[in-house]
């Protein structure tokens, strides 16, 4: 124990000092709390020889950790049901009583292990009795409605929202809140939603990504995220500070508290930004429901699963509206109404069942993401040809039979598009998409496979799925590992070829592709097994020419499976080859062309 008192000492070099010399000659285990900012030693005087002394500091920045060369960090993971329950009890000083201790129970829940949160809870319920009050506290948690007795909860947590000093990062915090009432989801999604949204802007997805991947880790290393598995999650209480936040603003709305019906939208201000009304169980926004609020620019109304009427006039006034979620919704179809929205940036219909057609969609000049994800929509809908700066469409798992041909060439800023394997297209069309980064998609036949791959940007780091042939039945399983299928595909030409792909796969998967002669690949990224074990036999009997350049991340002619938790690929035990593999082979040449 050290017996020094320096409150009294303004001057920092002389703190410094003084601590110093208690410090320098003693083996010492010195804690410092709470720390926000990186802090030289030797700046507070503790010296520079820490051989015999142990440094251990509380931070909730992991940033903090890295910089101040901590050799080993700790993570302090929320308390389980017990302990938490166990604490609660301790802080409240007293039994509960019977009738109250399921109540007691959900506002522990509430809290998710977080001691800061369970000690107010508890030190705000002591010596309560009344049903009433209990069942009060637990609403008004779950609601985000601010109460006197829990500012001490979100003042300490929205020191974390104000130590971010960048607008965009508390944007991007306020948006996982504001994206879904409680969520936990796939990174994935969430930079998705960043970007429709305009938080991230960039030249490509791959730059988009890298910058929501960053803009997330912050968030995580500041402890304002949880993440498992490459799935994020904010803290029940996290999430409330931050609906609080917004809430407090006139220009943003969130209630995700099981509404039967639209809010009362005269009550809307002129000036309102965003609203977020879903998880709901909203039925229908009726006819007559107007709302006039020209800056509104986001509306999200997804999850609310009974929704099934939009009236017409609901959009007359919303000029301003780029982005509209109406996932997950039992909506039958959309009004014409729609094509006020010219400003329209993001329309998503995923997994709307019941929608049938959409109206011409000819004057969403400005739509960069079309999302029709598994929606029940029969047809490509009207005016799509005419949306110049699309970058994302999605018709996978629609009822779609046909593209028309033309259609594709004249979506030139596409990034991303994800067509399903129900219905084919033409090898010269996708190649013509020059900015395309990820592709899902079938060709008839191997003719338009090699089309596309001799016809596409050389320098495309393109990842894509394909199915090729006309084979009606698809099992997911075929694209565990591949990301090339052949179904049911006679290759007439005998020739198959390969060039400056990002394959990523386990191995390419031939599934009743005959008559395969020549088989070329070169400069083709990601590839670590050629080919796949769940390639037919009779497919290596008939390969005569074999054509192997460039590939810098090939291991195997032959396996399965991905790379290791841990990056390494592990390795396999001899393999069974099916009697008269490569029997016909007359050639096979492999090499690295150095640059």
């Amino acid at each position: 124990m050290v017996n020094l008192d320096l409150s009294s000492v303004d001057d920092k070099h002389i703190r410094a000092a003084s601590l110093f010399e208690v410090l320098k000659d003693k083996n010492f285990v010195l804690i410092l709390d709470d720390m926000w900012n990186y802090v030289p030693l030797e700046m507070v005087g503790i010296p520079d020889n820490m051989k015999r002394c142990k440094l251990v500091l509380t931070t909730r920045s992991l940033n903090v950790c890295r910089k101040m060369d901590c050799q080993k960090n700790i993570k302090v993971k929320p308390l389980l049901v017990d302990a938490s329950w166990e604490l609660f009890l301790q802080e409240l000083g007293h039994q509960i009583m019977p009738s109250l201790e399921k109540i007691a129970e959900s506002i522990v829940l509430e809290c998710e292990g977080l001691p800061l949160g369970i000690k107010v809870m508890a030190r705000n319920m002591k010596q309560v009795d009344d049903i009433h009050e209990w069942s009060n506290a637990l609403d008004k948690l779950r609601r985000s409605i601010p109460e006197q007795e829990n500012l001490e909860i979100f003042n300490e947590l929205k020191r974390s929202y104000d130590y971010l000093n960048d607008p965009t990062l508390q944007q991007c915090f306020l948006y996982c809140a504001f994206y879904q009432g409680s969520w936990y989801g796939k990174r994935k999604g969430m930079i998705e939603f960043l970007i429709d949204v305009g938080v991230i802007e960039g030249e490509s997805r791959r730059e988009e990504f890298n910058e929501g991947h960053t803009m997330l880790n912050k968030l995580l290393n500041l402890c304002l995220l949880e993440e498992s598995t490459y799935r994020v999650k904010m803290h029940n209480l996290l999430k409330n500070m931050a609906i609080q936040i917004m809430n407090a603003d006139a220009r943003v709305i969130v209630k995700n508290e099981e509404l039967s019906e639209m809010p009362e939208w005269g009550n809307w201000s002129k000036d309102l930004v965003r609203i977020s009304l879903s998880y709901n169980d909203i039925r229908k926004i009726p006819s007559g429901y107007s709302p006039s609020c020209p800056n509104l620019s986001t509306v999200l109304l997804g999850n609310n699963l009974n929704l099934s009427f939009i009236g017409y006039s609901f959009f007359k006034q919303l000029h301003g509206l780029k982005m509209l979620d109406l996932s997950w919704t039992a909506i039958q179809k959309l009004p014409t109404s729609i094509s006020h929205l010219v400003n329209l940036s993001a329309l998503l219909l995923r997994r709307c069942k019941a929608l049938r057609h959409l109206p011409s969609l000819a004057a969403l000049r400005a739509l960069k993401k079309l999302d029709l994800y598994c929606s029940g929509v029969e047809k490509v809908p009207k005016g799509i040809k005419l949306l110049s700066n699309l970058r994302y469409l999605d018709l996978c798992g629609t009822n779609i039979e046909e593209l028309q041909p033309g259609i594709l060439p004249k979506l030139s800023q596409l990034r991303f598009l994800r067509l399903g394997f129900s219905f084919t297209v033409e090898g010269k069309e996708v190649a013509s998409l020059r900015k395309l980064e990820e592709l899902e998609c079938r060709f008839h036949g191997v003719g338009e496979l090699n089309t596309f791959t001799t016809r596409k940007p050389s320098t495309s780091q393109m990842q894509f799925r394909l199915v090729v042939g006309q084979g009606k039945k698809m099992d997911g399983n075929y694209f565990d590992d591949s990301k090339v299928c052949f179904n049911d595909c006679s290759i007439s030409e005998g020739s198959l070829k390969f060039y400056h792909c990002n394959i990523e796969s386990g191995g390419l998967c031939f599934r009743n592709a005959i008559e395969l002669k020549r088989f070329i690949i070169d400069d083709c990224e990601g590839l670590e097994r050629l080919f796949s074990l769940s390639s037919p036999a009779s497919v290596f009997k008939t390969l005569e020419i074999i054509q192997i350049r460039n590939l810098k991340d090939l291991y195997f002619l032959f396996g399965e499976g991905g790379r290791n938790f841990n990056g390494d690929i592990p390795l396999t035990g001899p393999l069974s080859l099916p009697h008269g593999t490569f029997s016909l082979l007359k050639e096979f040449k492999y090499g690295i062309v150095q640059e």
